[in-house]
């Protein structure tokens, strides 16, 4: 079934992101903090098959980015790492907002003549407040774009592609 694949897929993660948060313990840079904190939140979200859980974590990630990204917008790498780390973010945000909501459907189709409709309203707010946030996250990765963008206009970056600046550009 579709439900063991996934399972044997995300059970072959794990050696592969234990690893990673081993190595990455003892963060030397804020490369290798980020780089950490990104492997312990995929941990947590294979780990709880994406689940609630799940969203404290990434809440987390976003917190660790927020906090190293100034020492990271030094260079053209950090700049693509930060950016980077934030689409990972909001990937995994969606990817859990849809196991729940994927839950919640079922619930409901379980509950399919059952007055109680406290727990639609709830889950359409916390739905509403999870979309407010993709699209705030969004806001930010194209604003961090348009300052790449005129970093390299000042020479800063010197290895920025012409995608990269195109993709400022459309951002803006």
């Amino acid at each position: 079934s579709v439900d063991d694949l996934a399972l044997a897929f995300r059970q072959n993660l794990q050696p592969s992101l234990m690893l990673t948060n081993t190595l990455m313990a003892e963060p030397r840079s804020a490369s290798e903090f980020l780089l950490g904190r990104m492997g312990a939140v995929l941990s947590t979200v294979v780990g709880t098959n994406f689940g609630r859980v799940s969203h404290s974590r990434i809440d987390d990630l976003y917190t660790a980015i927020d906090d190293v990204q100034d020492a990271l917008f030094d260079s053209c790498f950090g700049i693509a790492f930060v950016h980077f780390a934030r689409a990972f973010a909001v990937v995994l945000e969606e990817s859990v907002a849809r196991q729940r909501e994927e839950g919640d459907e079922c619930r409901r189709d379980d509950a399919i003549g059952s007055d109680d409709e406290t727990t639609d309203s709830v889950a359409s707010v916390k739905t509403w407040k999870e979309l407010q946030q993709l699209q705030h996250d969004r806001l930010q990765i194209q604003q961090e774009l348009q300052h790449s963008a005129e970093l390299d206009a000042e020479g800063r970056c010197s290895t920025t592609t012409p995608t990269v600046a195109a993709a400022a550009a459309d951002a803006a």
